[in-house]
């Protein structure tokens, strides 16, 4: 019987970051993006998007604004589910003031602010105590007309 082996790319790669993320384990799934970055070349922005994600679970926002930087350095443009990863990695860690400026940065890079988006920021300043900014949120949310879907 021959071996076959599977030849890694950005979408093996996203799919096993994302599986780690999943449960919990950000840091085998940074082990993994640094793995495909010195194999090949740069990960994909889904790679990284999956890596800030199990940034997000394991709350590790000091990581998650790292893999953002890195991301910024390597000329990868940041999308709303970079940002959303990063904004929800700030929920439990108190670091509400963050917040807003991931939704500055958000705005500067042309992003839309979607519900999820919405959702997250309001979440962490929720969890925050900082009811004030998340009524602000919450009206803008009514505001720019956007529309909670069935994941929101």
């Amino acid at each position: 019987m021959s071996e076959s082996y599977l030849v890694p790319n950005s979408f093996t790669q996203s799919a096993a970051v994302s599986a780690c993320g999943k449960v919990g384990r950000w840091q085998l799934a940074f082990t993994i993006l640094e793995t495909v970055h010195v194999a090949s070349s740069v990960p994909s922005v889904s790679g990284y998007n999956a890596a800030l994600s199990a940034c997000a679970k394991g709350e590790q926002w000091q990581q998650a604004l790292l893999l953002l930087e890195v991301m910024r350095n390597n000329d990868l443009r940041a999308t709303a589910i970079t940002y959303n990863a990063v904004i929800s990695s700030f929920e439990n860690s108190g670091q509400w003031q963050k917040v807003n400026i991931c939704l500055e940065a958000m705005r500067a890079d042309d992003l839309r602010l979607d519900a999820v988006t919405y959702l997250a920021a309001i979440s962490a300043f929720g969890a925050a105590e900082q009811w004030q900014q998340a009524l602000g949120l919450l009206e803008a949310l009514r505001e720019n007309y956007v529309v909670p879907n069935l994941n929101t």
